[in-house]
């Protein structure tokens, strides 16, 4: 059965309560007489969700203030740079903990995982003598796009669970309806939209000081779109101890605390200045179930922040 889902997502470990419009006029003329028909419809719509050519509608604005914090095990990603595919059946097992918040923001930690007595493969230490298998990765057969100039279909490597990345030449703006399609393997077939989002630009890029909270801003806002921001600490190029990430409408400006950032910036560090854990990203997304698996498909524009002592 093919699943269907026109909304947009909140973000997160993240589902969405977007309304879908799946208004269709299913009125149908059945008289026999003759005379001709010369009304016209004047109705004028006056909602700003996007019309696809299926007659439903995609809910693209997402204005809620609340944080989404959800995470995305399964995702097709759509960027100005490319088009990707990462679909898994679960979260990375590392355990992280919540262990403070402001605003919009939230502080995730982890100690650096420790198993005395080991742990049995596929097991992997995820934490304080915490084993742990990490998810499996799935097919979904070829991959059906609309509205991603460049790009019309992405099917997984021969003989692999890897899928090849695309490139796209444009990025969808936020009145393009982007699509995918599933044919559908060790996930069932679905069905997913969204539409595109204006690329972020930052104006200046900002520096940080210790104690003083983060001002990030923008000139050019995409209204309806959402912001999501993630600052990482570093160990051993696989695992991030210390976590800020924030989510919030897209307003123009995005205030990260000193007291959540610092934790941060003075955490675990091994790899210098690993300014890749550090960015902020305009997206727009719908998620779909596929067989009990969520998967996300999202369009977003993301920069680099340069930031830290390291």
């Amino acid at each position: 059965m093919l699943l269907l889902l026109l909304a947009c997502r909140h973000d997160t470990t993240r589902a969405d309560t977007d309304e879908v419009d799946t208004d269709v006029d299913t009125d149908a003329d059945t008289d026999t007489d003759t005379d001709t028909d010369t009304d016209t419809d004047t109705d004028t719509d006056t909602d700003t969700d996007t019309d696809t050519d299926t007659g439903a509608t995609v809910a693209c604005d997402d204005t809620d203030p609340t944080p989404h914090f959800v995470a995305r095990p399964a995702t097709i990603a759509v960027t100005a740079p490319v088009v990707s595919v990462d679909l898994l059946d679960g979260p990375l097992p590392w355990v992280l903990e919540e262990t403070a918040s402001s605003g919009m923001c939230r502080l995730l930690t982890m100690p650096v995982p420790s198993c005395v007595a080991g742990c049995t493969p596929p097991d992997e230490c995820v934490g304080q003598d915490v084993c742990a298998p990490f998810p499996s990765r799935l097919l979904a057969g070829t991959l059906t796009f609309g509205g991603v100039s460049g790009v019309t279909t992405l099917a997984p490597r021969a003989g692999s669970l890897f899928y090849d990345a695309a490139v796209p030449t444009a990025l969808p703006g936020p009145s393009d309806v982007v699509t995918v399609s599933a044919e559908g393997d060790d996930l069932p077939p679905f069905a997913a939209a969204t539409c595109g989002v204006a690329p972020l630009q930052l104006d200046p890029l900002p520096s940080w000081s210790e104690g003083v909270d983060l001002v990030l801003t923008w000139p050019t806002t995409d209204p309806g779109s959402r912001i999501r921001a993630r600052f990482a600490s570093d160990y051993a190029h696989r695992l991030t101890p210390e976590v800020v990430e924030c989510d919030l409408p897209d307003t123009g400006t995005l205030v990260v605390p000193a007291t959540l950032l610092d934790a941060v910036m003075n955490g675990t560090w091994s790899c210098g200045s690993c300014i890749l854990y550090h960015r902020i990203t305009r997206y727009r997304g719908a998620r779909v179930d596929a067989g009990g698996v969520p998967v996300d498909l999202e369009v977003s524009s993301t920069v680099p922040l340069p930031i830290g002592p390291h």
